[in-house]
This record gives structure tokens, C-alpha cells and sequence, in this order.
């Protein structure tokens, strides 16, 4: 009889411990959400300032805005502004997250460009700064957030223009775009790369490797092609062991429902679109 006595102690406080580790996950779930929604949203827009370009922006829905957060990204400026120029951009908006080096001086050098600046912490407020300036700059509107090494590209960009797919996404109802990731590196070695602010990224890092990619569903928001799928691993699995999402939604409609950057990489609300 001890033993059953004791068992069932074990069981229940097994069961005590589960529900209060179930109540702590909740209650941690709870206050981030509070302050990610509430909180840092309110306390943002209080330590970020204007450095350069027009605070306010026109342009139309068949026009892009691209928004960036950076820091120290002085060795990719050239490379991203020359892409996106190419493609069409209409204007660009930088926060820039405390530069040590010369990011701010070249951004502040290029035509068609609002430079923000903060100190707020990236690993706190990384979601809070890129909903700010997509809130802030793009209501109503389309805007592609992206990092300043990831060179988003779209189908047939080729032959057709941006203005065109912008409005192939706007004639069907379509209030985001999904994209993989895809990590490119160059056949030298790593300890012996060197770049420069020169570099075009897209002439030095020219090779890939889809062996290493996972898939399952997707399951963030409503699909329009069945064949779109949440993406894993990648090559940064393959060579240092990693299991990153490549998945994310960096084109977006700010139609005043969607809901942006959810655990960093989606969206909430939207109607993706077949691409």
C-alpha cells in the first residue's frame, strides 16, 4: 500500500508540474504579445529619429516601397540599391539600428531614400521596427521589407516589369506574396573571402544547394496554390548545422487587415497569392 501511496504522489505531482509549466508557457506567450502589441509599439516611435529624406511618401498601387532595418551594412548597399533600382523601386526607407561603420553616409548619399535611426535593441524590438515602418510609410499600399543581404526577385521579372506584377497581384485580390529563401556563397573558402563595398553580391556569390531543404505545409494564411510550402535547413544545415526557416512573406499589401511580421518571417489575414 506505501508504494501505491507513493505512485500516486508521483502522478500527481507530475500533473501539478505539467500544469504549472503548461500556465508559465501561456502566461510568457501572454506578456510577450503584450509587450510586442502594446508596449514596444507606444515606445518606438519615441526613440526613433528622422536623418534624412521625405518623411512622407506618395506613390501607387502599382508602385513599391522598400523598407529595410540595417546595421553595419555598409559592404551591401551598393549591391542591394543597384538590384532594386533595376527592378523598378520607387523609394527606399532605412532604420538604421546604431552604424558603426559607413551606412549611414552612403545612404544618405543616394537619390530617392529616408534614412530613420534608433538605438532600441534589435533582438527586443526587430518585429516592432519592421511593422513601424511598414505602418508608418506603406498604409494602403504595397511594401517589400527586406534585410540588406536578401535580393528578393518574383517570376518572369525578366519580361515582366514590377508595375505589371503589381498589378496581376492587385486585379486578383492578392494581399501577399510568399518567397524562399536561398543562401548563395562563392567556391572560396570562407576564411579566405574578402569583400568590399564594391562587390556586386550577385557576381561573387553565384553557386546554391537545394539538397539540404525540408518541406511541410504552409499554414499562416489562405493559400491560392496548394504548392507553396514552409522551407527548413537549407545549406546553412548542411555546413554548420542549423535548421533555419527560409520561408517568409516579404511583399505585402497593408490593406489595414493584414496582420505583419509574425514570429519575424509572416503574416496573419492575408490572401496569398499563386506565385
Amino acid at each position: 500500500m506505501g508504494e501505491d501511496v507513493k505512485h500516486f504522489g508521483r502522478m500527481i505531482q507530475h500533473k501539478v508540474i505539467g500544469t504549472l509549466t503548461a500556465q508559465k508557457k501561456k502566461f510568457l506567450w501572454r506578456k510577450k504579445r503584450v509587450l510586442e502589441f502594446g508596449l514596444r509599439p507606444y515606445l518606438l516611435p519615441r526613440r526613433v529619429k528622422h536623418i534624412h529624406g521625405p518623411q512622407k511618401i506618395s506613390y501607387a498601387l502599382d508602385e513599391l516601397l522598400v523598407i529595410s532595418v540595417v546595421r553595419n551594412g555598409e559592404l551591401y548597399i551598393k549591391s542591394f540599391m543597384d538590384h532594386y533600382r533595376a527592378m523598378g523601386v520607387k523609394h527606399f526607407v532605412f532604420l538604421d539600428n546604431a552604424s558603426t561603420d559607413r551606412t549611414v553616409e552612403l545612404l544618405c548619399g543616394q537619390e530617392s531614400v529616408t534614412v530613420l535611426q534608433t538605438d532600441a535593441p534589435y533582438k527586443k524590438y526587430e518585429n516592432t521596427m519592421k511593422r513601424y515602418l511598414a505602418e508608418r510609410f506603406s498604409a494602403g499600399r504595397w511594401n517589400l521589407c527586406a534585410d540588406i543581404d536578401e535580393l528578393f526577385d518574383y517570376p518572369f521579372s525578366e519580361t515582366l516589369s514590377l508595375g505589371d506584377f503589381l498589378r496581376y497581384l492587385n486585379d486578383n485580390s492578392y494581399t501577399a506574396v510568399v518567397a524562399q529563401m536561398l543562401d548563395m556563397f562563392s567556391d572560396t573558402p570562407l576564411a579566405k573571402l574578402e569583400s568590399k563595398p564594391d562587390d556586386q553580391l550577385k557576381e561573387k556569390y553565384v553557386y546554391y544547394d537545394i539538397s539540404a531543404i525540408e518541406k511541410e505545409d504552409y499554414l499562416w494564411s489562405e493559400r491560392s496554390n496548394p504548392n507553396i510550402k514552409m522551407h527548413w535547413g537549407g545549406v546553412r544545415k548542411a555546413a554548420f548545422g542549423t535548421v533555419n526557416g527560409l520561408t517568409k512573406s516579404p511583399l505585402v499589401l497593408m490593406d489595414g487587415k493584414i496582420k505583419t511580421f509574425i514570429t519575424w518571417h509572416h503574416v496573419k489575414g492575408a490572401r496569398m497569392a499563386d506565385v
